[in-house]
């Protein structure tokens, strides 16, 4: 039969569980819980009893996948089209005013989308995984609470003729398009880890 890895030591309470009890079946755990048992008749007995944790964990596999999907084709659907698209379609004042709008929904929303998400790859995979994606969600709430204030407050200073804040909103414009840059990479590695399985 073939083997696959089985789960690791600081899985969640619901992985520790599982692998005892399939282990006291003879069986192999894999990393999201799915199970291979040799074809005995005791084993084959015992199965019945992890199925309902099985297909818990494989419902938070599909869920937290999909959840995983929807964000990062949301941010690379806003960096990619949408941003680009409002400065190319409208005048440089209504673009601006506009994206002082979009921004504050943009950050809000994908923050509360990543903690669903933390929260959702906490109980079934590796810890690390749901430590990046809470990472991503922290950057959500840095980026909507601390930085885009102070990019309008230096945007305006800048419009003014403040060649000073023109200099730092540059700056801060860079760190923040760096940021949700290392942001979609992260998602998509986690995103590419859950679909691999």
């Amino acid at each position: 039969t073939r083997k696959r890895p089985s789960l690791g030591a600081n899985g969640s309470q619901r992985n520790r569980r599982l692998q005892r009890g399939i282990a006291e079946c003879g069986g192999q755990a894999g990393l999201d819980g799915f199970v291979v048992f040799q074809a005995t008749r005791q084993q084959s007995q015992c199965t019945s009893k992890a199925n309902p944790i099985v297909s818990e964990l494989l419902a938070l596999h599909v869920l937290s996948t999909v959840l995983l999907g929807v964000i990062f084709g949301g941010m690379l659907f806003f960096a990619a089209f949408m941003a680009p698209m409002v400065f190319i379609k409208l005048r440089a004042e209504v673009a601006g005013a506009f994206i002082r709008q979009v921004f504050p929904i943009y950050y809000g929303t994908f923050m509360v989308l990543c903690a669903a998400s933390t929260w959702l790859l906490s109980q079934h995979r590796l810890p690390q995984d749901a430590f990046l994606m809470g990472a991503v969600a922290v950057g959500f709430a840095f980026a909507g609470i601390g930085l885009m204030p102070r990019l309008n407050t230096l945007r305006d200073r800048q419009l003014k003729g403040d060649k000073t804040a023109e200099s730092q909103f540059k700056w801060l414009h860079r760190l923040s398009v760096a940021l949700n840059t290392l942001q979609l990479i992260l998602v998509l590695a986690i995103f590419l880890r859950a679909i691999a399985g």
